[in-house]
C-alpha cells in the first residue's frame, strides 16, 4: 500500500485528495499542541503515527499503522506531562528539572513493566492486549491493538444514560473474566471506569488503558499527584500508604456497574468515610433482583476488608440472578444490537424456550453459512498466498483478512521471509556471499530460465545448423534432437520439482513446452507427410488447450506475473492458429490476414489487463507486457503505413516502414522502462529486458537489411540481418555477465 495515500485522520486510502473522503480529516492538520508529535512521524523504523486518539495526564494516545504488517494499531507514548515537555520541531521527550529525573525514570520502568505484563495477555479476548514495546526518543512505547468501535461511557450516552441491569451484566462480565486473569498474574488495573472499557464493532467487550504506572509515580514520588476518578476509586487509592489489592479493583467494578445502571457516580469514597450516602439502585427506581443489589452494595462497601476480596466472589454473588426470564426481549434485542455468534448464543443458553429462540436459531445457521464462506474464500487466499510465498502475496491476504483464521500465520511467514531477505542481503555483503547462480536459483527464476534458454537455444541452433551445409532431411533431424533435448531438461525440471513450483513457473513451463512441441510436430509432419502446417496447427491446438486446463484448475489463484504469462503465451499461440486457420480460406493473404487480426486481439487484450491491474504490476509483469505487446504494435504500425496514402513512399517499403517505426518506438520505450526502474531491477528482469532488446533490434536490423538489399552472410537479405542481430545481442549478453560478476566482486571487496 502507498502510505503516502494514506489519511492520517482514519488510516484509510484517500487517494490524492487534500481532504479525506472517509472521516474528512484535511491533509498537513497540525498537531494540538506541542506535547503531540506530528502527523507521519515515523517510529521505530515501522510505524507510521497519525491522529491523536487521547491524552490523558501520564500518556498520550496514537492511531497509527504498522508499515510491515499493513494494519493499524495504537501506539501509547509515556509522556507524564506535569515533569516533561517537547520543543517545537523536536520528537525527543526532555524532563523539565533535573528533580523529577529519578520519578521519569521510575515511571519509564512501570510503564515497560506493564507493557510485558500485557503482551501476556495477547488475543485475549476482553483486553486490548500489547503487540510490541520499546524504547525511542527518550521515553517509551506501547504498540497495542486498534480496536474499531465506542467506550462504554459513549454508549450509555447512545443508550440515554443507563441501560438495564441485565444488560449491562452482559457487557461487564467479560471485563469481569479478565480481571480475574489480570489478577492472577498479580497485576491490578487501578482504573476501571466506563471510560476505560470498550465495546468493538464486532460486539467484544474489552478492557484497556491500565494505570499501573502512573499510580506508581504518584506513590513514588511526593512532588507528583495522581488525578484519580471521581466516584470510581475507592478509599485506600486516596490514602498514600492505602492497602490496595484485587478489592481495589472491585470496588471500581462495582461503581461502573452502578453508574451504568443508575445513570449516576456513586459518591466519592473518601466523602463517604465520614457519611455514607449512597443511594441504592432500587431506591431510585430501578429494577435489579434484591440478592444482585445486596452483591452490588458490598462491592461498594466503603471499607477494603468489608468488600469482596477477588473479583471472582462478586461475579459468583452476582451469577444468583443474571438474567430473569421475563427479561427476553431484552436479552434478545440487546444479542441483535451486538450481533455477533457469540451473543446470539448466550441469548439461547439462557434463554432455551424463549420467544424469539426460534429467529436467534435461524440468525445463527446464517452466520454459520456466510462464516463457511467466507472461510473457503479466506482458504482458497491463504493457500494462493502460500504458493506464490512472497511478502506482497501475505501482505494481499492480510489487507482481505486482518483477522482470519490463518492472519497469524501469514504474519509469522511474513516476518520469516523479511528476515530472510536480511539474512540474504548480508550474506551478500560478506566474502563469499552469494554468486549469480545462486541469485538465480529461485522458484520463478528456474522455470524463467529454462523457458529463455530453450527458445534462445532453438535460435542458435538455425544458424550453427544452417552454417554446416547439410541436407535438408538431416537438418531436420539435428533440430529434432535439439528440441528433444531441450523437452527432456525441462520435464526432468517439472518431474523434480512437482511438489514445490508456483503458479508462475508453472506458466514458463508451459510456455517454453508449448513452443518446442509446436516446432516439433510441424518438423515431424514436415518429413512425415510434406506439410508442416498441420503439425503447427496441432501444436498449436494443444498448447491451447492445456492453457485452458492449467487457467480453469486454478481459476481465481491465476496473479501477477502468472497472469501476464498466460497472456503472452496465449497471445502467441492464437495468432498463430488463426494465421492458419485464415490461411486455408484464402492462401496468399490469409495468413498476414490471420495474424493482423491476432496481434489487435492480442493487443487490446494486453492493454484491457495493464489498465485493470496499473496499480499492482512488477517489473516482470511490465517486461512481460512490453514484450508482447511489441510485435502487434509493430503489425499494427505496419498496416496502418501500408492503408494510409504517402505519396512519397514506394507502396513495397510501407509496410516495412511501418514495422520498423512500431518496432523502433517500442524498442525506446522498452529502453525508457529500464532506465527508469534500474535501481530495482534484478538478474530475471535484466535478463527478461535483454532478451526482449535482442528480439527486437534483431527484427529491426533484418528490415534494414532487406529494404538495404545488404547480402554478407548467405542467409539471404532478412536473415542477414537476424544474424548480425544476433551476433551484436550475444556479444552485449556477454558484456551483461562480466559486468555483473565484476560488479559482485567489486562490492565483496
Amino acid at each position: 500500500m502507498n502510505i503516502e495515500n494514506l489519511c492520517m485522520g482514519c488510516m484509510e486510502n484517500k487517494g490524492e485528495a487534500k481532504v479525506c473522503p472517509v472521516c474528512g480529516l484535511e491533509e498537513g492538520t497540525p498537531p494540538e499542541s506541542l506535547a503531540q508529535l506530528p502527523a507521519r512521524t515515523v517510529l521505530h523504523e515501522h510505524y507510521l503515527l497519525g491522529k491523536v486518539l487521547g491524552q490523558g495526564g501520564f500518556g498520550i494516545t496514537y492511531l497509527a499503522w504498522d508499515m510491515e504488517l499493513d494494519r493499524k494499531v495504537a501506539i501509547k507514548e509515556y509522556f507524564p506531562a506535569i515533569i516533561v515537555s517537547r520543543s517545537f520541531g523536536s520528537t525527543n521527550v526532555t524532563v523539565t528539572s533535573g528533580k523529577y529525573k529519578d520519578d521519569f525514570n521510575y515511571g519509564l520502568e512501570r510503564f515497560l513493566e506493564e507493557g510485558k505484563n500485557l503482551a501476556k495477555f495477547q488475543g485475549h479476548p476482553g483486553i486490548v492486549s500489547v503487540v510490541t514495546f520499546f524504547k525511542a526518543n527518550g521515553t517509551a512505547y506501547l504498540v497495542m491493538e486498534y480496536v474499531e468501535g465506542m467506550t462504554f461511557k459513549a454508549y450509555l450516552e447512545q443508550e440515554g444514560g443507563k441501560i438495564s441491569f441485565e444488560i449491562a451484566l452482559k457487557v461487564l462480565i467479560p471485563v469481569m473474566d479478565a480481571l480475574r486473569e489480570i489478577h492472577g498474574i498479580g497485576l491490578l488495573h487501578r482504573d476501571i471506569s466506563p471510560e476505560n472499557i470498550y465495546i468493538s464493532e464486532k460486539g467484544q467487550v474489552k478492557l484497556l488503558d491500565f494505570g499501573a504506572a502512573r499510580f506508581a509515580m504518584g506513590e513514588h514520588s511526593k512532588n507528583l499527584t495522581v488525578i484519580l476518578k471521581e466516584g470510581f476509586a475507592p478509599v485506600e487509592q486516596y490514602q498514600s500508604k492505602g492497602n490496595q489489592g484485587a478489592w481495589t479493583d472491585v470496588y471500581s467494578m462495582g461503581a461502573t456497574l452502578y453508574y451504568a445502571i443508575t445513570g449516576e457516580k456513586p459518591p466519592q469514597s473518601n466523602d463517604r468515610l465520614k457519611k455514607d450516602e449512597l443511594v441504592t439502585p432500587r431506591e431510585l427506581g430501578i429494577d435489579i433482583p434484591s440478592a444482585a443489589e445486596s452483591a452490588l452494595l458490598r462491592a461498594l462497601a466503603v471499607r477494603a476488608e468489608d468488600r469482596y476480596p477477588r473479583i471472582k466472589d462478586f461475579q459468583e454473588a452476582l451469577n444468583i440472578e443474571i438474567i430473569d426470564p421475563d427479561r427476553d426481549d431484552a436479552a434478545f434485542n440487546f444479542a441483535k444490537k451486538i450481533n455477533t455468534k457469540e451473543a446470539f448464543k448466550i441469548y439461547l443458553e439462557n434463554h432455551p424456550g424463549g420467544k424469539h429462540a426460534h429467529e436467534a436459531k435461524n440468525i445463527l445457521k446464517k452466520m454459520d453459512r456466510k462464516e463457511t464462506e467466507n472461510q473457503e474464500k479466506e482458504e482458497e487466499v491463504f493457500s494462493m498466498a502460500k504458493q506464490l510465498d512472497t511478502i506482497s502475496a501475505y501482505k494481499g491476504f492480510l489487507e482481505d483478512f486482518p483477522d482470519g483464521k490463518y492472519a497469524d500465520s501469514a504474519r509469522k511467514r511474513m516476518r520469516d521471509l523479511s528476515i530472510g531477505v536480511q539474512k540474504t542481503i548480508i550474506a551478500e555483503k560478506k566474502p563469499g556471499g552469494p554468486g549469480i547462480i545462486s541469485k538465480l536459483r529461485s522458484k520463478t527464476n528456474i522455470g524463467a530460465l529454462w523457458m529463455i534458454g530453450s527458445i534462445v537455444l532453438f535460435f542458435i541452433a538455425i544458424f550453427m545448423i544452417d552454417a554446416m551445409g547439410v541436407s535438408d532431411n538431416f537438418r531436420r533431424i539435428l533440430f529434432i534432437c535439439v528440441i528433444l533435448l531441450s523437452i527432456v531438461i525441462g520435464a526432468w525440471m517439472i518431474s523434480s520439482r512437482r511438489t514445490i513450483m508456483n503458479g508462475v513457473e508453472v506458466a514458463c513451463y508451459w510456455i517454453g513446452l508449448s513452443f518446442d512441441i509446436v516446432f516439433l510436430l510441424g518438423i515431424l509432419f514436415k518429413l512425415g507427410v510434406g506439410d508442416e502446417l498441420i503439425g503447427i496447427t496441432i501444436g498449436l491446438v494443444i498448447s491451447l488447450f492445456s492453457c485452458a486446463f492449467l487457467i480453469l484448475k486454478r481459476r481465481k489463484k491465476v496473479l501477477g506475473l502468472e497472469i501476464a504469462l498466460y497472456w503472452i503465451g496465449l497471445s502467441c499461440a492464437f495468432t498463430g492458429f488463426l494465421s492458419i486457420l485464415m490461411q486455408l480460406v484464402d492462401y496468399y493473404h490469409g495468413a498476414g490476414r490471420g495474424a493482423f487480426s491476432g496481434a489487435i486481439i492480442s493487443f487490446i487484450s494486453g492493454f484491457f489487463i495493464i489498465i485493470k491491474q496499473r496499480k499492482a504490476l512488477s517489473g516482470k509483469e511490465i517486461f512481460v507486457y512490453w514484450l508482447g505487446l511489441t510485435p502487434s504494435f509493430g503489425a499494427l504500425m505496419g498496416v496502418f503505413f501500408d492503408s494510409a496514402e504517402f505519396s512519397w513512399l514506394p507502396e513495397y517499403a510501407k509496410v516495412d516502414l511501418g514495422v520498423s517505426l512500431g518496432l523502433l518506438i517500442s524498442l525506446l520505450i522498452g529502453v525508457f522502462i529500464l532506465i527508469k526502474k534500474r535501481k530495482g531491477a534484478g538478474w530475471l528482469e535484466i535478463l527478461f529486458y535483454w532478451l526482449g532488446f535482442s528480439t527486437v533490434f534483431s527484427l529491426l536490423l533484418a528490415l534494414f537489411f532487406e529494404a538495404s538489399n545488404l547480402y554478407w552472410t548467405g542467409y539471404g537479405d532478412s536473415g542477414s540481418g537476424i544474424f548480425f542481430g544476433l551476433v551484436i545481442s550475444l556479444i552485449s549478453g556477454i558484456f551483461i555477465i562480466i559486468y555483473q560478476i565484476a560488479k559482485g566482486k567489486k562490492h565483496k571487496d
